[in-house]
């Protein structure tokens, strides 16, 4: 069910917000999977203090308004393209795209030199990994999450990297499918890592609007997957989206519904604790 959220602004945050210093591993890498949550991943994944997902608690972020000096470093100018020729993947651990779809400008640049963050790849989710106001007596996941991954022009390796999320909620019987997911051929997504599938037309991020034009939280985080890579920017788009149950079965059949893959509890890592982090609300109006 849509969740509805109540949000409480704090004080403005201060000027001249900077990410944390990312910490790129230099750690081969290791075999992984989801049983666990990602409780048994080695390295910074068990040991780093700005790891991601996190849970967002509404009533306890810091509230920032468009057109404010203090929003600045939080603003979100989408530049995206569509697309051909691209495959939907099974990379064994999600469902990907990847193609240059665009990209993605931070802090009023529209664009500016330099602050253009490309689109990588695009991956689905589920259940969702953030949550939203989870309490003792709610669970707070969503039913689906997509990832869209961008990387600073200029930058390599994984350096730089901003992620936008969009949650995917169920519908009540009778609901509209997404365009965007019957647009890449959803409904044949491959089974394993084997096979692909190729998407007929154009991938259009820019069917996602909906969600993009709404406000957002944002927050520092890491690469939710080893090597867990911190100093990565998140924006958690607020407007979820509906997903027909059968769209939904799509991805839970291969994650969250098969016993063989992570004892069927899906493709999600566990909330990690915020610690100290602040979690920003970006209001786009008064």
């Amino acid at each position: 069910m849509k969740l509805f959220l109540i949000l409480a602004c704090a004080a403005l945050v201060s000027a001249g917000v900077a990410a944390p210093a990312a910490n790129p591993s230099t750690e081969a890498p290791v075999a992984w999977n989801y049983a666990k949550g990602g409780s048994d991943w080695p390295g910074l994944c068990s040991s780093g203090k700005a790891q991601s997902p996190v849970n967002i608690n509404t009533s306890a972020t810091t509230c920032v308004r468009s057109g404010e000096p203090d929003a600045k470093p939080f603003r979100l100018d989408f530049h995206y393209k569509p697309a051909d020729n691209l495959t939907l993947q099974n990379n064994g651990h999600s469902l990907q795209i990847k193609g240059d779809l665009g990209f993605i400008t931070i802090g009023g640049c529209n664009p500016c030199d330099g602050q253009k963050y490309h689109v990588k790849q695009v991956n689905f989710h589920a259940p969702s990994e953030h949550t939203i106001n989870t309490e003792a007596t709610k669970d707070g996941h969503y039913a689906m999450e997509t990832h869209i991954i961008h990387q600073k022009e200029g930058s390599s390796g994984l350096a730089d990297l901003a992620t936008v999320v969009i949650m995917w909620y169920k519908q009540q019987p009778g609901g509209f499918p997404n365009s965007f997911l019957e647009s890449i051929d959803w409904a044949n997504a491959p089974v394993d890592t084997t096979r692909h599938t190729t998407i007929n037309g154009k991938v259009r991020l820019g069917r996602l609007k909906e969600s993009f034009d709404g406000e957002y939280f944002s927050y520092f985080g890491s690469l939710p997957v080893p090597p867990c890579t911190e100093g990565v920017q998140y924006f958690v788009m607020k407007k979820p989206l509906g997903v027909t149950d059968k769209q939904l079965d799509t991805i839970q059949a291969l994650y969250q519904k098969n016993t063989n893959f992570a004892n069927g509890r899906g493709n999600s890592r566990d909330v990690q604790p915020l610690n100290d982090r602040k979690v920003w609300y970006y209001r786009k109006h008064h």
